[in-house]
């Protein structure tokens, strides 16, 4: 019910916002709904059906590609000309299953503060969006200018449409601050729907006469079928040449698209707990997008938010993904009819909160977590995106980009990847990894959030991440304390390479202590008469990582017990350096005694220098 619910607010909101309001888009709110449940429905089932790692994953239309739509959809108009509705909309529609197409395509890796500079820019085009929509107020007219400011401030009849929807949002927000239960959005809406009917019921209001003065959606007469946006197919009518002409649009909203999962998976992943495979996601999303466009219909992806939710409630099976897309498609094919009676300030609401929430992200949250470059970076392609031109912004993202990033988080990620899988943990079982930080010249918020993959992927093998080579003041320190990485278990942080070899030598013999102690000392465990052995204790439950934590004390110091020959020295000292190559025979090493000789050497005694190794060499 939860899903269905959010569906139905996503649906309504960002389906009637895909086509522009004005010119030969007007009137096509409706087929926009359709288009939105039915690439929904076929994320979810592909999710469902095992595509995705996540089995409570819900999949839904990117809504925030809208902006690229518009421009798609205005660049066709005005290139085709006037009085051709009909090729207009067959040439947009291909435009837009085309998108879909584009989106199925993979990609790994990009720096994460370009894409937040983007999703700023989204959210300042919602609030735009969530404006026109409630003034009804046609998206080409609107400008940064003082008519548009008196046209929406001025006019009292326009501020009345706009401010209670823009109130409600920051209303909301305020209270998901305060309280953050998962069933306070959807009540919240559902009351305000309630209290506007009340209203309208108590004080004997029409509804015609509201639907006329931009209180309700204007589509009562509509009865369109849930497939009538495929009537609007005419390959016959489509103008090509429009079409490839948008081309350097297709290919920023291509970038903007597959960026997502890269993003989203990792941190949903954090978010519920769960290891998955983000190539695993990434193919889901491109299976899920390659279908869309074959359908014509718009890119879809896997929704961060709505899946978090989901599992909160008990979303945590495929067939509950499977209900979601039976209930959505049963919602598709009632129609877009009930629509006409959805009060605008409802959409419109939605609308400013997802806007605020992106603004936030972009703004505000970043502000501690970004260093001051980055954070330029961000704020830039803002402005660029809502002063020129939304795909400008993202080019001049990407040209920014090539300037001051340089990816080599992936091959450390990869790297460590190999060395944690089950094949090669069963052959080479490791307690701690040890990152030597000396020569890292900074750390941006894309590879600091990659460290946090890391640390989940080791966690999971009960491996130790241990960093040195910096200190909390360092510019890489308060790069990887801006995302928690610190704050995490099972990650040590020291100031040199010393340090840190020390600290897991140290542990290596402690567990070598507790193993000697075992052999000679049995414990008592509280509120029992019998006794356990430490060591057998400790190997339980048996892992290649506890068997060699607690073996390498007795592969590297003789046990107290063992008997030794009566010149401990220096066969207790070859005993150490090579009993960790295998079973060690005294008498072969007998021998090599007549070669040593103990030597007392005074402090500071250099036994050698690099250039003397150099010249023997």
């Amino acid at each position: 019910m939860l899903g269905t619910l959010l569906n139905i607010l996503d649906g309504v909101s960002y389906g009637m916002i895909i086509f522009p309001a004005a010119g030969a888009f007007a009137g096509l709110g409706p087929m926009g709904v359709s288009m939105f449940f039915v690439s929904a429905i076929l994320a979810q089932v592909i999710y469902s059906a095992g595509a995705s790692g996540f089995e409570g994953a819900n999949g839904s239309m990117m809504i925030e590609v809208v902006p690229f739509f518009h421009i798609l959809a205005n660049l066709i108009a005005a290139d085709i000309g006037d009085g051709k509705r009909s090729e207009i909309i067959a040439t947009t529609l291909v435009a837009f299953a085309f998108s879909s197409m584009l989106t199925g395509n993979l990609l790994g890796f990009f720096p994460r503060h370009i894409l937040v500079g983007c999703i700023g820019g989204v959210g300042i085009f919602l609030i735009i969006t969530g404006l026109t929509v409630c003034t009804r107020m046609p998206e080409d007219d609107f400008a940064l200018s003082f008519a548009t400011f008196k046209f929406l401030v001025l006019k009292a009849s326009n501020l009345v449409l706009w401010a209670p929807a823009f109130a409600l949002a920051v209303l909301l927000r305020v209270i998901t601050h305060r309280w953050h239960h998962q069933l306070i959005l959807p009540i919240y809406f559902i009351v305000i729907f309630a209290v506007f009917y009340t209203v309208v019921v108590a004080a004997g209001l029409d509804l015609h006469m509201l639907r006329m003065e931009g209180w309700l959606f204007d589509i009562e007469t509509s009865e369109e079928s849930w497939y009538n946006f495929y009537t609007y197919y005419n390959f016959g009518k489509t103008q090509w040449g429009p079409l490839w002409a948008t081309l350097p649009t297709q290919f920023a909203l291509l970038f903007f698209n597959i960026l997502h999962p890269p993003l989203n998976v990792p941190a949903l992943a954090v978010s519920l707990g769960e290891d998955v495979d983000t190539n695993k996601e990434l193919v889901a999303h491109g299976y899920s997008n390659l279908l869309a466009g074959f359908l014509g219909t718009v890119p879809n992806y896997l929704v961060y938010v709505n899946t978090l939710l989901f599992y909160r409630v008990g979303g945590l099976t495929r067939v509950s993904g499977f209900m979601l897309a039976g209930a959505t498609a049963l919602l598709l094919f009632i129609g877009t009819g009930p629509i006409a009676y959805i009060p605008v300030m409802v959409v419109g609401a939605l609308i400013f909160v997802l806007g605020i929430d992106l603004v936030k992200e972009a703004l505000w949250d970043t502000r501690q977590r970004v260093n001051r470059l980055e954070y330029i970076t961000i704020v830039s392609i803002m402005i660029v995106m809502t002063v020129w031109d939304f795909v400008i912004g993202v080019f001049f993202g990407i040209i920014i980009s090539c300037f001051i990033f340089f990816g080599t988080i992936t091959h450390i990620e990869d790297t460590i990847r190999m060395l944690v899988e089950d094949a090669a943990f069963q052959r080479n079982p490791i307690q701690f990894l040890v990152l030597d930080m000396r020569l890292c010249a900074g750390v941006d918020l894309s590879a600091a959030e990659a460290f946090v993959r890391i640390q989940r992927m080791l966690a999971a093998k009960r491996i130790v991440l241990v960093f040195c080579g910096i200190t909390a003041t360092s510019n890489v320190g308060q790069a990887l304390e801006s995302v928690g990485l610190f704050e995490m278990e099972d990650v040590e942080v020291f100031g040199t390479m010393n340090e840190a070899m020390e600290w897991t030598e140290n542990a290596y013999l402690r567990a070598w202590f507790l193993s000697a102690k075992a052999e000679t000392k049995p414990i008592m465990l509280p509120g029992r008469q019998d006794t356990i052995d430490l060591a057998i204790r400790e190997s339980l439950p048996s892992s290649p990582r506890r068997n060699q934590l607690r073996d390498v004390g007795g592969r590297t110091f003789p046990s107290p017990d063992r008997e030794l020959p009566e010149d401990k020295e220096p066969y207790n000292t070859l005993l150490q350096a090579f009993s960790s190559y295998g079973p060690v025979d005294r008498e072969v090493f007998r021998p090599i005694a007549s070669y040593l000789e103990r030597l007392a050497l005074p402090e500071g005694f250099v036994l050698w220098r690099a250039q003397d190794i150099e010249q023997i060499v």
